[in-house]
């Protein structure tokens, strides 16, 4: 027998007293239910919202991805600056280049050095002024 039909026969079975006691009786109605528009409404707003955001980030994440694209090259760039300045510099300290450059401002060399020593107090070597270059008149 199946559940439904047992508790039939069982009320059934009541008399007298027992029978009103057994009675059905009304129930207080469940608290009421909110529309199914609302709860759409909400989840599609819930949607729209992170999807907005989700829009916003990745496009705030590829303007400062071409940001770093933009300042790498820009460091590639100077790093070549770098390496042509730094060429140019070495060019330049070369003793030839030196010599050419001390020539051109009428720098003599000199053939005599003398130096200082220090501890002592004394000059090392023999001063001799350094000849004038032919043709200078100073």
């Amino acid at each position: 027998m199946s559940a439904v039909h047992t508790a039939g026969t069982s009320a059934l079975r009541l008399v007298g007293d027992q029978w009103r006691s057994a009675s059905l009786r009304l129930v207080s109605t469940p608290g009421r239910r909110a529309p199914r528009a609302a709860f759409v409404g909400i989840v599609v707003a819930v949607l729209t919202i992170g999807l907005l955001g989700l829009l916003l980030l990745t496009t705030a994440m590829q303007q400062r991805a071409f940001a770093l694209f933009e300042i790498e090259n820009d460091i590639a760039v100077l790093r070549e600056q770098r390496q042509v300045l730094t060429a140019e510099l070495a060019q330049l300290e070369a003793p030839g280049a030196l010599a050419e450059a001390a020539g051109t401002i009428g720098m003599v060399p000199n053939d005599t050095p003398v130096f200082l020593d220090l501890d002592a107090g004394a000059l090392r070597g023999e001063l001799v002024p350094a000849p004038w270059p032919a043709g200078d008149t100073r």
